[in-house]
């Protein structure tokens, strides 16, 4: 079956880029013809000429070298169209190459204030009536309804043509509830369909030698010094990778390196406690100072972990993940026969 997903624009984001690989990887696994949409804000043609031009000049503004080696990934493993700045051009790309279903999702792409930038396109406006049009493990981000009443009046008959609906956290199944009308199935983010072997044929050999803990942060600086003096491993290197400073990032090889050999994590990240948990990894979570905290509570709660516990027993988790693959699998394949 030939499917396109929509998801959020790919190439600043660890957990971002690895859940558009993870569900496209997956798909292609079970024998299906992926493309991942490369949707763009909308821009006109001097206004896109006059960025490249920037661009090749090397003009400050422009320049993403800081996250180069996270679009050299993308280029590698995903199949990434070519960048779409219109409902226009999404119609023309998906029927030019008889696309058959698209799945929105995953992560927050129901976000209201990210979504809205581009009118209604992440709940397939554009999509014709001729193809399954799913959503897969969505999120609104926020426990709160970021829409406007007119908004959420458009959405209710968009959603109203998916064949199958499915969300990532259960606030957002209240939600889908109560301001759409629609009850939801409740799936697991992409990146946990995948198991550690699928990924470590992607991740970079062991970087450092001694024993390390592993930061990767979200938030600020200073709720993460906190959590390390909390966690009292001043005995112990830390690596600490955030998306706040200027630095140059790591691949996502070497980030799913660091966290593969960690001795333990500590991440305010949703996928950073995701990627623990896949890696059996020991972790702490802090509070993500931007919100959005319920998508992590909502993770512990389907896999039956406590956050307050000192030590993590993977013997109790591992076959409550396996049954969660088989369900959220079983929703996609129900959902493309129908």
């Amino acid at each position: 079956m030939k499917l396109s997903i929509l998801t959020h624009p790919l190439g600043f984001n660890y957990g971002g880029i690895l859940q558009a690989y993870a569900l496209s990887h997956y798909l292609q696994k079970k024998g299906h013809t992926v493309t991942v949409l490369n949707r763009q804000p909308n821009k006109s043609l001097l206004i896109r000429m006059i960025k490249a031009i920037l661009v090749s000049i090397g003009h400050p503004r422009y320049n993403n070298s800081k996250y180069r080696s996270l679009k050299e990934f993308v280029k590698k493993y995903i199949p990434y169209t070519k960048p779409l700045y219109s409902s226009r051009q999404m119609i023309n790309y998906i029927t030019t190459h008889n696309c058959e279903a698209v799945i929105v999702g995953s992560d927050q792409v129901w976000r209201a204030d990210f979504a809205m930038r581009f009118s209604f396109n992440y709940f397939l406006d554009f999509v014709p009536n001729n193809m399954k049009r799913l959503s897969y493990a969505a999120s609104f981000g926020l426990s709160e309804w970021g829409y406007t009443d007119e908004q959420t009046q458009k959405i209710k008959k968009l959603v109203r043509r998916f064949t199958a609906i499915s969300i990532r956290e259960d606030e957002g199944l209240y939600l889908c509830d109560k301001y759409l009308d629609v009850k939801a199935n409740q799936v697991i983010d992409p990146t946990l369909l995948l198991c550690e072997d699928d990924y470590s044929c992607i991740t970079s050999p062991r970087i450092i030698k001694d024993n390390y803990i592993f930061v990767y942060w979200l938030g600020d600086n200073l709720t993460k010094q906190k959590i390390i003096m909390k966690a009292n491993i001043t005995d112990k290197r830390v690596i600490d990778v955030s998306l706040r400073d200027n630095k140059k990032l790591i691949s996502i090889e070497n980030w799913l390196s660091y966290i593969k050999y960690a001795d333990k994590i500590i991440t305010d990240s949703f996928h950073g406690c995701v990627f623990s948990i896949i890696f059996q990894k020991q972790f702490l979570i802090g509070a993500n100072s931007s919100g959005g905290n319920g998508r992590i509570r909502s993770l512990l709660a389907i896999l039956g972990m406590n956050a307050n516990n000192s030590i993590i027993d993977y013997n109790n988790i591992t076959p409550k993940l396996e049954n969660l693959r088989r369900e959220s699998y079983s929703f996609l394949k129900q959902a493309l026969q129908q």
